[in-house]
């Protein structure tokens, strides 16, 4: 059989990713309804407030961090509380030291793809950040090469 390279990415496909941010953005929508703006305004905000920064500083809980204090800023104007943005960057260190979670049978599918092919980790993110999840995963002994793209 021949051997053939795999390029497999990391988030939310080895592990959950994306279901801790929108647990993050709930809690954030959460903390601001009271300002008066509706749940889908809110959002709204903080999706244009993502794009801009996405396109700046790329992707990672640091961006995030950014655009959630960014979308406070903007909608609390002068009713802004030093509080809240320290309540901000804590779901953001939070976020950040979740640990992955591997989706099941990801171990054994690797293990499998590995006996029979080259595979190669590919991820886009912060590039510290993403290795640190890596790491973690304990998955990075399936890969020949590990690359990370922001």
């Amino acid at each position: 059989m021949a051997r053939h390279t795999l390029l497999i990415d990391a988030d939310d496909t080895l592990w959950e990713n994306n279901i801790f941010f929108e647990q993050t953005i709930e809690t954030f929508i959460d903390l601001l309804e009271p300002l008066g703006y509706t749940r889908d305004y809110i959002r709204y905000i903080l999706n244009e407030t993502e794009r801009r920064n996405i396109r700046q500083h790329g992707y990672g809980v640091r961006s995030f961090r950014r655009s959630l204090e960014d979308t406070y800023l903007k909608l609390a104007a002068n009713a802004t509380r030093r509080e809240m943005v320290q309540r901000i960057e804590q779901m953001a260190a939070d976020l950040e030291g979740t640990p992955p979670h591997i989706l099941d049978g990801v171990p054994e599918t690797l293990a499998y793809l590995a006996d029979r092919h080259r595979l190669i980790l590919l991820t886009k993110g912060e590039p510290a950040e993403q290795a640190a999840k890596v790491e973690r995963s304990g998955l990075q002994t399936y890969f020949d090469a590990i690359e990370i793209v922001v």
